[in-house]
């Protein structure tokens, strides 16, 4: 008995297919049907007519259709896992970027702020210590004070005008003391 549109996979003409072989696998017309049972390689073979193999054929499809749709549906569900592991691994990579960004900006921060600390510091010292370059300054006024013989009144305006803090002008007024101690007084 043939099967519709069933061919031999042996021919080379495409003869219409009457057995299968369970062995092989392979479908076979009458005659390779025959020389496959008298082949040494094949005698052993079971042959199952293509009537009676059919219907056996499409149970065992049917059942092969069920376990790969039961098999695609696990791994749909094993791929679905898969990407929500992913989802939450990158979600908690993100988070563990996002913090050491954070910690990097504070840093950043961190040492910008000493830096224009530093800067405000210089700026400090560097006011501070206009004063004491002015002093070779007033040291020249004294001289100028005693040669010119000018008041004490203008060295004190002077140094006002000039910026310098009221303690400033007390270390200068104890140096005029020590100066005008050191002087000799002529009459």
């Amino acid at each position: 008995m043939e099967a519709k549109g069933s061919t031999c996979s042996v021919c080379a003409r495409s003869k219409p297919a009457v057995v299968y072989c369970v062995d092989c696998g392979d479908l076979l017309c009458a005659l390779h049907c025959e020389a496959h049972r008298e082949t040494k390689k094949t005698e052993e073979h079971k042959a199952i007519e293509l009537g009676v193999f059919e219907p056996v054929l499409r149970a065992e499809q049917k059942s092969l259709n069920k376990l790969i749709q039961e098999r695609k549906g696990a791994i749909e569900a094993q791929a679905r896992e898969a990407d929500q592991s992913i989802e939450q691994a990158f979600a908690a990579l993100l988070r563990c970027f996002d913090v050491r960004k954070s910690i990097l900006l504070n840093r950043v921060q961190d040492i910008q702020r000493q830096s224009i600390e530093e800067l405000n510091l210089q700026e400090k010292l560097s006011r501070e210590l206009r004063p004491m370059d002015s002093c070779s300054g007033l040291q020249s006024r004294l001289k100028d004070l005693f040669d010119n013989k000018r008041p004490l009144v203008d060295l004190v305006l002077n140094s006002q005008e000039q910026g310098d803090s009221i303690q400033n002008l007390e270390i200068d007024l104890k140096e005029l003391e020590t100066l005008i101690i050191q002087v000799p007084i002529t009459s």
